[in-house]
């Protein structure tokens, strides 16, 4: 596995640390979490883990498609 895999996983793991954290604190917010409000810490979280898991487990394609990249 490429050491930047391993980066992400760990990046990972640490982001949902974080949430449990954050969490944990404050409570959790259904309507936060579903809509997060921009720039929150939410909205943070929901974005990078979305971008980690786009490169760990990308989107299968339909066959027939070309692959990217």
């Amino acid at each position: 596995m490429s050491d930047h895999r391993e980066a992400l996983m760990r990046e990972r793991l640490e982001l949902a640390e974080q949430y449990r954290d954050y969490i944990a604190q404050n409570g959790f917010n259904y309507r936060e979490y579903i809509t997060p409000s921009p720039g929150s810490f939410t909205d943070r979280y929901k974005r990078r883990t979305a971008a980690i898991d786009a490169v760990l487990a990308p989107e299968l394609k339909e066959s027939g498609e070309e692959p990217e990249g």
